[in-house]
């Protein structure tokens, strides 16, 4: 019962036969109830967590390209920050 309204994006990566599966779309759902864009990847016959997995499997990798596509498409609009406006910790070399 979290509130969801002014969440950042979301895109929820579930595998077609998770056991979560129910959970991950019904958090979708909700975020989309409480106006926070959200998109629910099913990578199907996958287990959980499928881009852990998108060296060895085809529905895995796809389900991986699609949440690099999702971010980039954010990040060219401006609705995700970028490490500078973010505030980043900067490398400390010596």
């Amino acid at each position: 019962e979290a509130e969801l309204a002014g969440l950042a994006p979301l895109f929820v990566v579930a595998g077609g036969a998770e056991r979560l599966f129910d959970e991950c779309a019904e958090l979708v759902e909700r975020a989309h109830q409480a106006g926070v864009q959200a998109e629910l990847c099913v990578a199907a016959d996958m287990p959980h967590n499928p881009p852990a997995l998108a060296g060895f499997h085809a529905n895995a990798a796809q389900a991986f390209a699609r949440s690099g596509r999702f971010a980039a498409q954010l990040l060219a609009v401006g609705l995700l920050p970028t490490e500078q406006q973010a505030g980043a910790p900067q490398a400390i070399v010596g």
